[in-house]
């Protein structure tokens, strides 16, 4: 969760109207405007930052608001601009602040700017899991029929292997759509871990078809079930996959809003010191 002091709307007013208004040539009023148009676009950033993360985390689809947002940024970016003289003392410090206030609102709008990223990957995840509890319960279905008939015992360590397969993959997910430094990794093995899954099924039905005498219609029919998911749980991951690396790049700005808003409240504090 971000964190940042709440903007001291009434410090800001304080210093600005009693001590800056003289130097810059301002009326008190003038002065005192200033002062809410910092505080009110450090308000305004807070906000939208916070946006962009409730985007990264899919949830309700706040991008109405975040352009709201954006356009009284830009609109008292302007003012900030405008108003002080550009060979006042505190211009460097202007400056720096809404080179703050930029950096900002530039990781925020490329976050905006993926949503259908997010949205579809979450989208994906969802059917990847639904499938997990159906696979799960006919392969436990599986494995208690060949134990049951007392089948071979490489028989049974396939069906076990299966249900450790598809728990790994199921742990992966998670890791995926958190998207740092480990997500990559993960999808690489969610992928493999789907191959292997794959083949193992594949194995099981062979074996299965060549052991006619043993193997009972209830177990054919649960292999030729499991193929099916497997199918379909395979193509999701083939979708997700590719995407990971995308989505890994698109949280590295969600962490960079953490910086700067750090370096919005630094310049900030500067540009009131030297308005002083």
């Amino acid at each position: 969760m971000l964190q940042l002091t709440p903007p001291r709307t009434a410090i800001l007013v304080l210093i600005i109207s009693l001590l800056a208004a003289p130097v810059l040539g301002y009326s008190q009023d003038q002065a005192r405007n200033a002062a809410l148009e910092i505080s009110a676009l450090e308000a305004d950033l807070l906000r939208l930052s916070l946006l962009a993360h409730d985007l990264l985390e899919g949830k309700e689809d706040p991008i109405e608001p975040f352009a709201a947002t954006r356009g009284r940024i830009v609109s008292r970016l302007d003012y900030f601009d405008q108003s002080l003289p550009h060979r006042h003392q505190a211009r460097e410090a202007l400056d720096r602040f809404q080179m703050a206030c930029r950096n900002l609102l530039a990781s925020s709008e490329v976050i905006a700017s993926r949503t259908q990223l997010i949205r579809d990957l979450r989208s994906e995840t969802d059917l990847f899991n639904e499938r997990i509890p159906m696979f799960s319960v006919r392969a436990d279905e599986l494995l208690h029929s060949l134990a049951e008939r007392k089948a071979e015992h490489a028989d049974l360590l396939s069906a076990h292997r299966m249900q450790v397969l598809l728990g790994r993959a199921s742990a992966r997910v998670p890791t995926l759509l958190a998207g740092d430094a480990e997500a990559i990794a993960a999808g690489d093995t969610l992928q493999r871990d789907m191959d292997m899954l794959g083949r193992a099924l594949e194995q099981m039905r062979h074996k299965q078809a060549g052991d006619a005498g043993t193997a009972t219609e209830l177990e054919r029919t649960i292999i030729a079930e499991l193929t099916q998911i497997h199918a379909e749980m395979h193509a999701i991951s083939a979708r997700i996959v590719p995407a990971v690396g995308d989505l890994v790049r698109l949280m590295e700005h969600g962490r960079k809003l953490r910086i700067e808003l750090d370096a919005l409240a630094r310049s900030a504090q500067g540009l009131v010191t030297d308005l002083r």
